[in-house]
């Protein structure tokens, strides 16, 4: 896949709902994508895949509420407003067609709610190593593992202070986002990886695992969508498996799964050549 860039590149903010601010970065012209990143994550980890697209298509990379530069919330959020959130912001874009959603984790998880919510905003979805919030069983379970994960941040932040915790939680996460294989190889970047995710709010991270936890369950509302979906996981994702990812693909109709070998959670960043060549393809079905 050819990586040369376009000179058309614009990054910058919007209001969106309750007039707050959402920054995003804008690529390329023709037909349009628009990107949300993971947990912890912002619209950075897209470059690696913007680069080799942006000479086919509009990309448009969001940073969701409380992430990377947009502006950060005075109160805990939902799932609902991160949609919301979404929607205004599209709605903005005055686009003369709707455009692919593609999401990736807690990005995934959005664009799932939004697809729900307003089914008429996507051509296509993509959703890359995220899952269903299913049965109550399981949403309690994921609750749970939330709030203990959101106590031992604000405890170990309380107790190291916040940049020492957040550099010890940024450690253990990168065990699990990305693939052993990866890690060695990559050093460099992922120290990169870490100084990002080191200038996240502790608060604002919090929020938004309550946000991933307290999801309503929608499986039933999955079925009735009508656009043609891809789902994409990483081999090695130890976060969401290839059990949680078969579930959703059973509960979308026209949806497809791939899987990538060898890349971990984080696979947009471990091989944006295999998932740029993945998108092209989808998009151009």
């Amino acid at each position: 896949m050819d990586s040369k860039q376009t000179d058309t590149k614009s990054v910058g903010s919007k209001e969106s709902i309750n007039r707050r601010k959402v920054h995003y970065e804008d690529r390329g012209t023709g037909k349009t994508l628009v990107l949300l990143h993971g947990w912890g994550f912002d619209h950075t980890s897209w470059i690696p895949v913007m680069d080799r697209l942006t000479h086919r298509y509009r990309l448009i990379a969001v940073d969701i509420r409380g992430n990377g530069r947009s502006q950060k919330s005075t109160l805990p959020y939902t799932m609902q407003d991160l949609s919301n959130d979404l929607f205004e912001f599209i709605s903005g874009l005055s686009l003369n067609e709707p455009p692919i959603l593609v999401g990736h984790s807690l990005g995934g998880m959005v664009v799932q709610q939004l697809a729900v919510d307003h089914p008429e905003v996507a051509e296509k979805l993509i959703v890359l190593d995220s899952d269903l919030n299913g049965p109550a069983a399981v949403r309690h379970f994921m609750m749970a593992i939330a709030h203990l994960s959101a106590g031992i941040m604000r405890a170990t932040g309380s107790w190291m202070g916040i940049k020492r915790s957040m550099r010890l939680y940024q450690k253990v996460l990168s065990q699990v986002a990305y693939s052993k294989a990866w890690r060695k190889e990559n050093r460099g970047l992922l120290k990169e990886a870490a100084a990002q995710f080191e200038k996240n709010s502790e608060r604002e991270l919090v929020w938004s695992l309550l946000a991933y936890a307290s999801r309503p369950d929608l499986s039933q509302d999955l079925q009735k969508l009508s656009c043609p979906t891809l789902l994409v996981r990483g081999s090695k994702d130890l976060i969401m498996t290839q059990s949680k990812m078969e579930a959703l693909s059973r509960a979308i109709p026209k949806s497809r799964l791939l899987v990538i070998p060898g890349a971990g959670h984080m696979v947009v960043v471990e091989q944006p050549d295999s998932i740029a060549s993945v998108i092209d393809s989808f998009v151009q079905e």
